[in-house]
């Protein structure tokens, strides 16, 4: 979420979406006039103020509307209150405990500030915790917050989780993807001798034609198999030939021409002009479905 810093410009956009603030008699203008406060408090950067409003609503069994509370928990990640987002998001969780939430369901944009809050807090079982809440819920984490459980998991040296995590924010409909990011996970993924899975990111960001730099390449091809070039026996060819091996093709990478050259984004070596047994053929295009 971008920071609200324009109250007119808030208020106008929630009025876009039929929700008007301050308007109406009895209870309805009670509440309308704490969720006006409640946004001013958030556009100010006033935490403090802003939970007291919504604080208010709460006592009164009057709810706080949905963009003025993302703007609030907004507020809290910014000063790393993650902790406190997750009160927060208990009671809205939880309606029968609460009333003001008996209708207030989070949106993508509530679980995806808390993903990324416990994520950056060092708190990677509560980022998932979320994660998975917006999951069941079908509500669509932001590209932001899968970036930070991708960060979370790799602090804690564990590059197949964070694999796993790009991956679904892949399937989650977020195609195009940091070569930066890409970058850090294909070098983590490779040494710690998951080369297959860096090999599946080499070739998914070929594929959007964004390919990882040389340096990437020659990092993950340092680590991985080498390709066997078969033995050539007598009687299958003119001259038999002892078996050799070459550095493994990557995926994103091209064969060219007659003369068998390999090229690796600026690193070529010479090829054999015979059939190879390859080590990382029949990649497949990024799959959730394979481990």
């Amino acid at each position: 979420m971008h920071r609200v810093t324009n109250v007119a410009q808030a208020k106008h956009d929630l009025a876009k979406d039929g929700l008007h603030l301050g308007t109406g008699l009895g209870a309805w203008s009670w509440c309308g006039h704490c969720n006006d406060k409640a946004l001013e408090a958030v556009v100010r950067g006033k935490v403090d103020e802003a939970e007291q409003w919504l604080q208010k609503l709460c006592d009164k069994s009057q709810e706080p509307l949905l963009p003025v509370f993302n703007g609030f928990l907004q507020l809290l990640a910014n000063s790393g209150g993650s902790q406190k987002i997750e009160e927060w998001l208990i009671k809205l969780c939880a309606p029968a405990l609460r009333p003001p939430f008996s209708i207030l369901s989070p949106d993508g944009e509530t679980y995806s500030i808390a993903v990324e809050a416990c994520a950056q807090a060092g708190n990677l079982p509560r980022a998932e915790h979320w994660a998975a809440e917006a999951k069941r819920t079908s509500r669509q984490l932001n590209l932001q917050s899968y970036y930070a459980l991708v960060d979370a998991c790799l602090a804690q040296n564990e590059p197949r989780r964070a694999h796993q995590w790009l991956r679904a924010a892949v399937d989650s409909g977020h195609k195009k993807l940091s070569k930066k990011a890409v970058e850090v996970l294909v070098r983590s993924l490779t040494d710690t001798g998951n080369t297959n899975s860096a090999n599946e990111w080499l070739g998914y960001m070929a594929e959007l034609g964004l390919p990882l730099n040389a340096s990437t390449y020659t990092h993950v091809r340092a680590a991985h198999p080498v390709e066997v070039v078969p033995l050539r026996l007598s009687g299958e060819h003119q001259f038999p030939v002892a078996p050799k091996v070459r550095p493994a093709k990557l995926r994103g990478e091209s064969r060219l021409g007659q003369r068998g050259r390999l090229q690796a984004f600026g690193t070529q070596v010479i090829a054999p002009s015979t059939p190879v047994t390859n080590n990382v053929t029949g990649m497949r295009r990024l799959d959730p479905t394979v481990r």
